[in-house]
């Protein structure tokens, strides 16, 4: 789906490119381009999420597995506390 959707960027690029007068050379050169940091954008921001989204999961497992099922945080009322 963001193949498509970079690819289609890229062609609609192009195509204004053309349309403004430019050569073909130097339009499919500033179309590529267009398309490279597009695509290396998208897929390093994608791959940077995915280490957090690792990172976050990891952290919960770790913490949920130190304490024992069925335990809540304390309240620091006393009153709510003996309830």
């Amino acid at each position: 789906m963001l193949m498509r959707l970079i690819i289609a960027i890229s062609l609609l690029f192009f195509s204004l490119l053309l349309m403004g007068g430019l050569p073909v050379e130097q339009a499919l050169y500033r179309s590529i381009l267009a398309f490279l940091l597009l695509f290396a954008g998208i897929y390093t921001a994608i791959f940077f999420i995915n280490i957090i989204r690792e990172i976050s999961h990891q952290h919960d497992t770790s913490e949920a597995s130190g304490k024992p099922a069925g335990t809540r945080k304390m309240n620091h009322d006393p009153e709510q506390n003996k309830r």
